[in-house]
């Protein structure tokens, strides 16, 4: 699915494919897919921290850590 999302529109719309990914994240066994998500969170967590919204960016970057 991230495949077939252009660049542009997935930064734009980061919030919402990184939550509903986290949905899933137990779901999720390829090592190589949870990296990707990671990198995903950490991308919203920088766009959250640039809209000075904290409290976002501390949840996406616990997450991407995880």
């Amino acid at each position: 699915l991230l495949e077939s999302i252009s660049e542009a529109h997935r930064e734009e719309n980061i919030f919402i494919i990184v939550n509903q990914l986290n949905l899933g994240i137990d779901l999720i066994s390829q090592q190589n897919k949870r990296n990707q998500l990671a990198e995903l969170n950490l991308s919203a967590a920088k766009k959250a921290k640039s809209s000075t919204a904290y409290g976002l960016a501390i949840k996406y970057s616990t997450i991407g850590i995880e």
